[in-house]
């Protein structure tokens, strides 16, 4: 077997300048080589950069078994959320993943989400998914929206959505993009008003 072999020059429009690197997909591998065998490469090719490439296409998180769907988009967050995005309002609706296997593969937690359905009086729908952090499904995720915004702002060509937690409680927030920050607002109910009486001082509340 072999494997192409490209030399890139980064960082400029014309060869024989900028940052020279050398880059080896192993993308027909059915096993990947021994450490060993990448340094040995690197140290062949003198360059300042080698970098290997493998195709991703979620399988290492068995994700699409994990949710009980084929995701149409799969990305990995800075904070290490997955995002999967899926077809359909009722489909997220209807998901009923595997937190187990989700726990022990995804870490962080899953963010599913899809354009919502016209009827629903929203833009996105979408639900959290993080029994890693002891929460299986969270009822309404603020920094959940902070990655969905951006995302459903370009494809969508929209700044200001409204977006629906699809959770078992539910939620909904308002999402304005300004800048490279996410705003995120939405209303609130008390629904139990009462008096503390243990206070730090150990004197009762009078």
């Amino acid at each position: 077997m072999t494997l192409r072999l490209r030399t890139v020059d980064a960082f400029t429009d014309r060869p024989f300048t900028g940052n020279p690197a050398g880059v080896i997909r192993l993308d027909d591998r059915a096993e990947l080589p021994p450490e060993s065998w990448y340094r040995a490469v690197a140290g062949e090719l003198n360059l300042s950069e080698t970098a290997f490439l493998e195709r991703w296409d979620g399988a290492d998180y068995r994700l699409p078994a994990a949710i009980g769907h084929q995701p149409e988009y799969l990305g990995v967050t800075p904070s290490g959320y997955l995002l999967a995005v899926i077809d359909g309002d009722s489909e997220v609706r209807r998901l009923r993943p595997d937190l187990a296997t989700i726990k022990q593969q995804v870490g962080h937690g899953v963010i599913v989400s899809a354009v919502a359905a016209e009827s629903s009086g929203a833009d996105i729908v979408s639900r959290f998914f993080a029994p890693a952090l002891a929460v299986p499904e969270d009822p309404v995720t603020g920094a959940a929206h902070t990655v969905l915004l951006p995302y459903w702002s370009q494809r969508l060509g929209r700044t200001e959505l409204t977006a629906a937690q699809v959770s078992p409680r539910g939620g909904r927030l308002a999402l304005r993009l300004v800048g490279d920050r996410v705003l995120i607002t939405g209303r609130a109910v008390t629904v139990l008003d009462a008096r503390l009486l243990s206070v730090p001082s150990g004197r009762l509340a009078s």
